[in-house]
């Protein structure tokens, strides 16, 4: 996905207020994923500023980009939006509807449909490009906790297309988070 693919657009919101309404548009798929609305801040603000998310009215210190159902697939337990800030194209998140902010505070339900909704996600990419299936490879990975890498404070799983030559040596996939301890093969 390139850079121009993302776009925002200002409106003046139904109280004359100025809002921001975002889009991302996949440049393989053409699909168009809107993004949450949000009343001139950056979700990325260096400034914590308390907010509630508008779908369970927990307290956040940043507005959530994940309350608001993704815009490739959302059901009553999970939705499914393009990565804002894709690894590759087509780098989807996968992501409870209810705001919890780790996978091991989801119940059983949203557990089995989060896999289920996964699985049909990649199934359908690999079909809409007619891949084969020597070329149908994924990294699936979650980060959970700060340590662990995870920036956004609600549960969500990555699905990474994977392509001959996107990296020089894609052997140990996952095991890269740890770089020195990735290579035990040598």
């Amino acid at each position: 996905m390139t850079s121009d693919a993302y776009r925002t657009v200002t409106n003046l919101g139904p109280d004359s207020s100025r809002m921001q309404q975002a889009y991302i548009t996949n440049q393989t798929t053409g699909i168009r994923t809107h993004l949450p609305r949000q009343r001139n801040r950056s979700i990325h603000a260096d400034t914590p500023e308390k907010t509630s998310c508008w779908r369970c009215g927990g307290t956040m210190t940043k507005p959530c980009p994940f309350c608001e159902k993704g815009g490739l697939y959302a059901d009553d337990l999970v939705s499914v939006r393009y990565d804002l800030y894709p690894v590759a194209d087509g780098h989807m998140l996968v992501t409870p509807n209810r705001h919890v902010s780790s996978l091991l505070e989801l119940r059983e339900d949203e557990c089995a449909r989060i896999h289920q909704v996964s699985l049909k996600m990649i199934r359908e990419y690999d079909a809409r490009l007619s891949r084969k299936p020597d070329q149908r490879n994924w990294n699936i990975g979650v980060n959970i906790g700060k340590d662990a890498g995870q920036t956004v404070p609600h549960a969500h799983v990555h699905l990474i297309p994977r392509t001959p030559g996107d990296v020089a040596d894609p052997r140990g996939g996952v095991r890269w988070v740890v770089g020195s301890k990735a290579k035990y093969w040598n």
